[in-house]
């Protein structure tokens, strides 16, 4: 035994003898060895911590193909016992086997497999091939492949190979394992690889991506989706693939990824490929070796066979004359700087907002310290640089009483159409209209004529919107410059509670925009408009246009109406998947746009909470964790003026929007709110109400019966089925 695993083992003796002076009889024992052929498959689930390591990995290319590899636990400990359970399957460890070939004639470099089936597409060695999988006197095990690599013409031992593989069922209980490992089979070190894509980026949408049941590294993934991966006259090579299906390409494959909804720009490269992350030296190939298939799958539009939508190229060898590094970075710019497209098109400044501070004077009005800046320098919102038009806009929101809540935990605008808050546009202000404007130094005062309500509560004041600038001079706009949207509560006010991380968003959206881009990457400035107060308000329309129409018919009261409160809208659209009605209501704009969710993929696991939500804090519990605060407002999901929702006209319909709260809208507790909006099915309704909750009942019906949810007594954060134990909660 080493030096060092012999220190160990002395401090792990050490740390049992310390657990055995309290008391406490079981105690991990960093000699033992565990035997999975004696354990049941939940004992086996239970081991902590299993994994392959990657310094015990070693492959020899002889007469035989050899792979030896230990298993061990969290402790260190040799896990034995698992060429026991080839018998009940022999496909539990499979390897496959690539060379690297070097790229000619403007092509990157690529894998090429050994292994391939009677079709040659290549596959996996494993012992329903012939392969033998042994356990050695050291505890370790060797694989021997049934395929003879070194006999195979294209073997070459002074190239880089990447040994790839898997171990698991789906019965065995044992955690699933995966192997990537790199190697030169003449021993010498690797100096070449193609590491393109690393599994973390993946796995910042898709939580954990797994396919074909135990497949989760993407090193792993290439070992057979590679340029010679072709089935039925279609690309599978892992570039071609991965890009037409985040690209929705209806043509490939009949359409069967067509309904993907890819929730960012595809001009976001870095996404998915950076040269700055280390372990992705190759992460900048997308502009460094442009060719046929990386950029035409995702350039759906052009065929380089046939010359449509880009001259015809017979190969890859004249792409990087015409695409430079510099040229595909030029082309793939968007007018927003994000993390992983930072650049922004000549003449287009980066824009920021802040708002430093707020004050309220004795009538209610607000005077606000804030600044927009153009690469760092004050805009003057007085007099605009060059080019700029349109203008930014404040928002003005608060609570006041409601349902016999003195001091509500959520915004509700009260006194305004459809619980909306007050939109001032700087422009008008600084014309005069609104208020007064100054700007110097390195901030600006705005005093707004607009006022807060007397009595009102958890006031706060939101920067969004945006300017347009144009950069030829031609009196056009050619681009928007949106940005990052702020909001401020006034000092001594009580905040509203945070319960979306921003920046996990981000990990799928990389730039969300709401509303045309006037409200963006900030979702304290959502809760400003989608509060408990608001509905979709398509019932409003009186000439509702073609589109519409075609989809719903003519009778605008007849219309879906949904509730737009920020709990329920954001389950309802991310849980698509798992509802069993679709999440559908029409907003009464351009005379009727239709929204119906259901066609969004969620590319994760639609139960794991923590995708968006905060996770426990010292101070909080995890903000997706029963109870929610006190002090909620129960959600609007119809705003009606007669208690069976049926109103006789439009007019009828627009008179209760502007009169919100009424005692005749249909309302949403606010705990059942939140789950029914992911959990709709019949049972689940049943459930929710047989336990206080209400869904669609008269708001005055609910006051009157005095309803009170009692899921905590189930749910709540230590009982037997509290959120985090029903749901598969998993932090990333």
């Amino acid at each position: 035994m080493k030096i060092k695993e012999l220190r160990i083992g002395k401090l792990m003796l050490l740390a049992c003898l310390a657990v055995a002076m309290m008391g406490i009889s079981s105690c991990i024992n960093p000699e033992e060895v565990i035997d999975v052929s004696t354990m049941t498959p939940e004992q086996r689930a239970a081991i902590i911590g299993l994994t392959i390591p990657h310094d015990s990995i070693k492959v020899a290319i002889g007469r035989t193909t050899d792979v030896t590899f230990a298993v061990t636990d969290a402790y260190g400990r040799p896990v034995v016992g698992i060429e026991t359970l080839i018998a009940e399957d022999d496909r539990f460890v499979r390897f496959a086997l690539v060379k690297l070939v070097a790229g000619t004639n403007g092509d990157s470099d690529s894998w090429y497999s050994y292994v391939r089936d009677e079709d040659g597409v290549p596959t996996y060695d494993s012992p329903r091939q012939g392969g033998i999988l042994a356990l050695n006197p050291d505890n370790t095990y060797t694989y021997t492949f049934a395929y003879d690599v070194s006999g195979d013409a294209a073997f070459d031992r002074t190239v880089t190979h990447r040994l790839g593989g898997q171990m698991g069922n789906e019965g065995s209980g044992l955690t699933p394992l995966n192997v990537v490992h790199d190697f030169v089979p003449d021993k010498k070190p690797v100096t070449s690889t193609r590491d393109i894509v690393l599994t973390s980026s993946c796995n910042e949408c898709h939580g954990r991506l797994v396919v074909h049941g135990r497949r989760y590294e993407v090193g792993y993934c290439v070992t057979c989706h590679n340029p010679d991966c072709v089935a039925e006259g279609e690309s599978f090579d892992m570039v071609v693939m991965t890009h037409k299906i985040h690209a929705a390409d209806p043509e490939y494959l009949g359409g069967e990824f067509a309904e993907v909804t890819y929730p960012q720009d595809l001009l976001n490269c870095r996404k998915c490929h950076d040269s700055a992350d280390e372990g992705t030296p190759q992460g900048d190939n997308w502009k460094n070796k442009p060719s046929i298939d990386a950029c035409g799958s995702c350039h759906t539009g052009v065929n380089f066979a046939t010359g449509e939508g880009h001259p015809a190229q017979a190969n890859n060898s004249a792409c990087a004359t015409c695409h430079p590094p510099t040229a595909i970075e030029t082309a793939h710019l968007t007018s927003n700087a994000t993390p992983n497209n930072p650049d922004l098109p000549a003449g287009v400044p980066e824009i920021a907002y802040a708002i430093s501070d707020v004050s309220v004077a004795g009538n209610g009005a607000p005077t606000i310290t804030f600044a927009i800046t153009a690469d760092g320098s004050l805009v003057d919102v007085n007099n605009l640089p060059a080019g700029f038009s349109g203008s930014p806009s404040f928002l003005i929101a608060w609570s006041l009483p409601q349902d016999g809540i003195a001091t509500p935990a959520d915004y509700n605008n009260l006194g305004r159409k459809a619980a909306q808050p007050i939109s001032v546009s700087i422009a008008d202000i600084a014309a005069g209209d609104k208020g007064s404007v100054t700007c110097s130094g390195s901030s600006c005062t705005a005093t707004l004529t607009d006022t807060f309500p007397a009595g009102a509560t958890m006031r706060a004041i939101g920067l969004n919107g945006y300017y347009s600038i144009d950069t030829t001079g031609d009196g056009e706009s050619d681009y928007s410059l949106h940005t990052p949207s702020v909001v401020a509560p006034v000092p001594g006010d009580e905040v509203r509670r945070v319960v979306i991380d921003n920046n996990k968003c981000f990990n799928c959206h990389e730039w969300f925009e709401g509303h045309g881009g006037n409200r963006v990457l900030n979702m304290e400035i959502c809760v400003l408009c989608h509060v408990p107060g608001l509905s979709s308000s398509g019932r409003e329309i009186t000439e509702p246009s073609d589109e519409v129409v075609a989809a719903l018919g003519p009778d605008t009261l007849s219309y879906p109406e949904a509730t737009q409160n920020m709990k329920e809208m954001i389950h309802g659209i991310h849980a698509s998947a798992v509802r069993t009605t679709d999440y559908e209501h029409v907003r009464n704009r351009n005379n009727g746009l239709y929204f119906n969710w259901s066609e969004v993929t969620f590319p994760t696991d639609a139960g794991n909470c923590l995708v968006c939500h905060i996770d426990a804090t010292e101070d909080l519990p995890p903000t997706y964790q029963l109870p929610l605060a006190e002090n909620l407002l129960m959600t609007t999901n119809r705003t009606t003026g007669v208690a069976d929702g049926m109103d006789a006209t439009q007019a009828d319909v627009t008179t209760a929007r502007e009169n919100v709260p009424n005692d005749t809208d249909w309302v949403f507790t606010p705990a059942t709110g939140a789950c029914y909006s992911c959990h709709d099915s019949g049972e689940a309704v049943a459930h929710m109400t047989l336990n206080g909750g209400a869904i669609d009942q008269n708001r005055s019906a609910v006051l009157a019966a005095g309803t009170v949810e009692t899921c905590t007594v189930c749910h709540g954060g230590d009982s037997s089925h509290a959120v985090d134990k029903v749901h598969t909660i998993v932090s990333y």
